[in-house]
């Protein structure tokens, strides 16, 4: 394993960054001029922290830390993602009802609904702005409006849209009514979004709170003379027992996080 470690300590030093690359991020370091760091550099950062903290763990400790500190780094990157994809749903729904909010505005004031779309994706954000930018581009070209609301990034908002649209163009019914209801309906969503969110805050934070308790146990190990820390770090079958302790607070709290999701569906 200390070879393995060098290996990526090496690899990490045959990537430095040039010098003029290292400028740009000494510049950083003191507080010059903010400057993009390049993507090499920054491989080349955490290969060569990996690296030596891989060294250091194994060197003093064995890899069953290292497995943990895997296992762990991992649920907790698994975890980050989940609750980042959550408030960019949320994120897209309140854009996406502002602009429902804005067309609908537009085509009762009497606007075009070509007219209308390219009002509003001039001030919407995100997925909105695009949803509509290539509406109104597809209909300056005669082309099927509602067929291009599929390849948008929220298909279910894009459907409704698009049949909103094709039974107005179908029926001659009025647009604006159409959208409103698209509307009603992204804002009843949004608001289970966020009660549903808020509702199982507690539960979450439980299901942290169940996963560290191990934690807690060896602190008070370690207060009344125990040495769990030693016979974890320091022996062959403490490393066994870490290692399966850890992948179990994870499995618990991924399990959790799984069963909280199917709630939202």
């Amino acid at each position: 394993m200390i070879a393995v470690a060098c290996v990526l300590l090496s690899a990490a030093l045959l990537i430095t960054p040039p010098p003029r690359q290292r400028r740009r991020l000494r510049l950083l370091a003191v507080g010059g001029r903010p400057k993009p760091v390049p993507p090499r550099a920054l491989a080349a950062l955490c290969a060569g922290t990996a690296a030596a903290a891989t060294w250091v763990i194994v060197t003093l400790a064995g890899i069953a830390p290292v497995i943990a500190l895997l296992v762990v780094g991992l649920t907790a990157v698994r975890r980050l993602h989940t609750n980042r994809t959550g408030a960019v749903r949320r994120s897209e729904m309140t854009v996406m009802s502002e602009a429902l909010d804005a067309v609908v505005a537009e085509l009762r004031a009497g606007a075009h609904p070509v007219t209308a779309c390219g009002t509003v994706c001039a001030t919407a954000q995100g997925s909105a702005a695009s949803l509509f930018r290539r509406a109104a581009g597809r209909a300056r070209l005669g082309a099927d409006v509602a067929a291009g609301f599929a390849s948008a990034h929220d298909q279910s908002v894009a459907r409704q849209i698009g049949s909103a649209w094709r039974i107005a163009e179908a029926h001659g019914a009025q647009l604006a009514e159409l959208l409103a209801a698209v509307r009603q309906d992204v804002r009843e969503r949004l608001a289970f979004e966020k009660t549903l969110h808020a509702s199982l805050g507690g539960a979450r934070a439980t299901a942290a709170i169940l996963a560290g308790l191990p934690l807690i146990g060896i602190v008070f190990g370690e207060l009344m003379g125990a040495s769990p820390v030693h016979l974890l770090l320091s022996t062959h079958n403490g490393g066994i027992l870490l290692v399966c302790g850890v992948l179990l607070a994870a499995t618990g709290l991924l399990w959790s996080d799984r069963i909280l999701e199917g709630a939202r569906r």
